[in-house]
């Protein structure tokens, strides 16, 4: 068996390999998510991102950006979406990936991801300290909060979602984000 992988191995592996996580020093590759999930992540972009904007409350970051939740063996993880409240990168921000979960994130369930998996990846954010996470279903249009300590609540398409924390205030219909 081949040694574990570090975070920093990871980001310096050559571009050709896409949609990747290091799970205890291990790659996981992910398959691209296809249209619905592509549409949903900017969806979720353009819902969220200039709220959070306006307001300077922090940093969002989109494309599946990578955080190292664990070291020896290292583990990077992938969101969909991510809001990381001000303050909380350091300036300037290095190279490679943050050492921190973000405060907020939304994962998107695709072709390639089945519902639960995505769901088990929300509540494996949720353990590591992400104070909210959304699971976003473009298929079954509906999205489900996670918060630690509550049992998660699924919307529909027509209900109206609602961050709390640090982006208290944020809501839009839960269609927006798959439209």
């Amino acid at each position: 068996m081949a040694p574990p992988i570090t975070a920093e191995q990871l980001f310096s592996i050559d571009d050709e390999i896409h949609r990747v996580e290091l799970i205890e020093g291990r790659l996981r590759i992910m398959e691209p998510g296809g249209r619905p999930h592509s549409i949903s992540t900017v969806a979720v972009a353009v819902a969220l991102a200039p709220w959070i904007k306006e307001r300077k409350l922090g940093h969002c970051l989109g494309g599946e950006p990578g955080f190292i939740t664990g070291r020896n063996p290292d583990t990077v993880r992938a969101p969909d979406f991510a809001f990381i409240a001000a303050g909380r990168l350091p300036d300037p921000a290095p190279d490679g990936y943050p050492e921190l979960v973000p405060d907020f994130l939304v994962e998107i369930v695709g072709k390639t991801d089945p519902a639960e998996r995505v769901h088990r990846k929300a509540r494996w954010w949720l353990d590591r300290g992400v104070g909210e996470a959304w699971v976003v279903d473009p298929a079954q249009r509906t999205a489900t909060v996670h918060r630690p300590g509550v049992v998660p609540r699924e919307l529909a398409a027509e209900d109206t979602i609602e961050a709390s924390g640090p982006l208290a205030g944020l809501s839009c219909r839960v269609e927006e984000l798959f439209a």
